[in-house]
């Protein structure tokens, strides 16, 4: 029976204490292990000579001296024996010592060398993996990071990281990732599988790592694995820029841009429109007024959200009219307009944005809001301190309170930078009011580890090389038509919700969403900083070859209307319309053709 009580008392013990950190889990086993013994010695005592007063004291003491002796491996215990003066007491009572003992050495060398041994296990299991994960960055960012990928990865993903800033001594990673310096990655090994997460680090220090990565797997090419790198770069690099890392299988992306996405596949600009009954009820979902949108604060996560909210609202519309409209409000404008209409010149040449340069809380600036107040479906506030992004969206909605427009409030989005206590709290006491955390939004298994998105979107690459007969593999594509690709496996819930709204047949639905993904196409392009050309710019050569565009120069003879499509020249009759015919099929999975 105290062989079985000790065992059971145990297993109570550790499942207590599954979730514990490592070192208080040692101490319960520690205290455990004691006490059991130490009352054991006290129960023995007390009835084989048994308790007064006068001998509590002493029959305390010589019980607790007697445990020590027992536990460090010396003493004996014969007088256990003496309960039932039997030989099967005094085994148990040994067995019982024994295991104590070994388990509080054994747990006693787990926490003082914890991370030694950790880490030669983890060591172990790198070493015989066929797939690593590589994370090199800050370590509250990796911590972030490797939490959500050991929450939403089906199994557990052998993981080293790479830290480049100082990491404290009882870092929990000591316990999941294999850490080493940075000349890891100078060092894989051929034939394993790499997926290498780059997170957000100063300068170009990353574009030099994509290089080096690049390097290696060329000088080992015939027999390397497969290297995937997730690389985070500064917005407009990401953005407007567009380089290629012909070994690697690369995706490029900025924290704003994962910060916007994540947040728009929450809430996506249909939803809105549709909220708003924007969208024509019978027939085709034409859009009826455009997406209005107001930006306050023109940082670069203001960019962001206006960018690929534009690209996403290219919605068909009767009578050709922008799907689009934007104001900017911002102080000091002229300088982040230049710079911004520099990258991407589209948005210089038509009305689809306006800026308005005014202090925050001017006249000015409560002029503009006022005046435009009924118009928008989205106001969001991005200028780049936290504080008075909650500040402007709290007077916002006061605002709109002291205009009686309490039912055409819009949806407000509020950038945090960082944590700001008690601000959410306050925050969702309006219901209009969404949050976007750009921290907590950065480290994200599923875009920077998992990337099932890339499935869908080689798939659609590899249906464009079918009918365009071209062969440009993936990893030749660059980051700019890899990203092109994403942005349309992206927009396959906006088809489908499309196609769901249409009220007319098949086929002219099917039309009706190849003119949508053509639109939906020229609007990346543009946010990209492309702008079109006239087929007149073609060589000859060009001509011959049905060359569509000058792409070290950004221009494209493509970026047309949908009704001007087939006036371009092209192989056979309707092959250009095709390509947004077939990414609609494919978006669809029918069968249908146009």
């Amino acid at each position: 029976m105290l062989l079985l009580a000790y065992f059971l008392l145990l297993a109570l013990v550790f499942l207590i204490s599954v979730k514990w950190k490592p070192k208080h889990r040692t101490y319960l086993i520690l205290a455990y292990n004691f006490l059991f013994v130490f009352g054991a010695h006290f129960y023995i005592r007390t009835m084989t000579q048994g308790l007064t007063g006068e001998s509590f004291i002493p029959f305390v003491g010589h019980s607790l001296y007697n445990t020590v002796q027992n536990l460090t491996f010396d003493g004996d215990v014969g007088e256990w024996a003496n309960v039932k003066n039997d030989i099967w007491m005094e085994a148990q009572a040994w067995l019982v010592v024994f295991s104590a003992a070994i388990l509080n050495v054994q747990y006693l060398l787990l926490t003082i060398f914890y991370r030694t041994f950790a880490q030669a296990r983890l060591r172990m299991k790198v070493l015989i993996a066929k797939n690593q994960t590589v994370i090199v960055g800050k370590v509250e960012d990796a911590k972030l990071l490797v939490d959500d990928t050991m929450k939403k990865s089906i199994l557990k993903p052998r993981i080293v990281f790479i830290p480049t800033d100082e990491m404290p001594d009882d870092c929990a990673l000591y316990q999941i990732c294999r850490i080493e310096d940075k000349s890891f990655l100078d060092h894989l090994k051929p034939r394993k599988n790499y997926t290498v997460v780059l997170l957000p680090d100063k300068e170009y220090v990353n574009l030099e790592r994509v290089h080096s990565l690049n390097q290696w797997a060329e000088q080992n090419k015939k027999n390397v694995g497969k290297i995937r790198v997730s690389v985070f770069l500064d917005n407009d690099l990401e953005r407007f820029r567009n380089f290629k890392a012909d070994h690697l299988d690369t995706c490029v992306i900025s924290k704003e841009e994962i910060a916007v996405r994540s947040y728009l596949e929450k809430c996506p600009p249909i939803n809105l429109l549709a909220d708003a009954n924007a969208f024509e009820k019978d027939g085709l979902p034409y859009l009826k007024d455009p997406f209005r949108m107001c930006v306050i604060g023109f940082s670069t996560i203001g960019q962001e959200f206006l960018l690929l909210t534009y690209e996403n609202t290219a919605f068909p519309t009767k009578n050709n009219a922008s799907p689009f409209a934007a104001l900017v409000l911002d102080s000091d404008l002229d300088a982040k307009k230049a710079a911004f209409l520099t990258e991407a010149p589209y948005f210089a040449e038509g009305s689809v944005i306006e800026f308005v340069d005014a202090a925050y809380h001017s006249d000015r600036y409560y002029d503009t809001i006022r005046q435009h107040a009924a118009e928008w479906n989205q106001i969001v506030v991005a200028t780049d301190d936290t504080k008075a992004n909650v500040d402007i969206a709290i007077k916002l909605c006061r605002t709109y309170d002291n205009l009686g427009l309490f039912d055409k409030r819009p949806q407000i989005t509020v950038v945090f930078h960082h944590s700001y206590a008690g601000a959410e709290n306050l925050l969702n006491k309006y219901p209009n009011i969404k949050v976007v955390d750009v921290k907590n939004q950065l480290h994200n298994y599923k875009t920077l580890i998992d990337r099932s998105i890339d499935l869908s979107a080689q798939e659609a690459n590899r249906n464009y090389n079918q009918l365009s007969n071209k062969g440009t593999v993936w990893n030749n594509l660059g980051t700019f038509l890899e990203a092109s690709n994403r942005a349309q496996a992206l927009d396959v819930p906006v088809k489908k919700k499309l196609f769901a709204m249409s009220r007319a047949s098949q086929s002219q639905t099917i039309e009706f969403l190849a003119r949508y993904e053509h639109n939906r196409w020229m609007a990346f392009s543009f946010a990209h900083g492309w702008m079109p050309m006239s087929v007149s710019e073609l060589t000859a050569e060009e001509k011959a070859n049905y060359r569509t565009k000058h792409a070290f120069e950004k221009r494209h003879i493509c970026l047309v209307p949908w009704d001007e499509l087939d006036k371009l020249p092209q192989k056979t009759p309707g092959l250009l319309k095709s390509y947004d015919v077939e990414s609609v099929n494919q978006a669809l999975s029918i069968a249908a053709k146009v």
